[in-house]
C-alpha cells in the first residue's frame, strides 16, 4: 500500500533549505521515486 497526498503546499523557511528540499525532494522515500516538488509559482508579498 502507497499512501501519498497530491496538492499544491506553501514552504516556508531558510533559502537554503528550501533549494534542499527543491533538489532532493520531501519525505522517506525519495530513493524509491517519491517526494518530488514541482515548482509551479513565486509570490512575493508586501509584509
Amino acid at each position: 500500500m502507497i499512501k501519498g497526498w497530491n496538492g499544491k503546499f506553501r514552504l516556508t523557511g531558510d533559502k537554503k533549505m528550501l533549494e534542499l528540499a527543491l533538489s532532493a525532494g520531501l519525505g522517506a522515500k525519495n530513493s524509491q521515486g517519491f517526494g518530488l516538488i514541482v515548482l509551479e509559482e513565486v509570490k512575493m508579498w508586501d509584509s
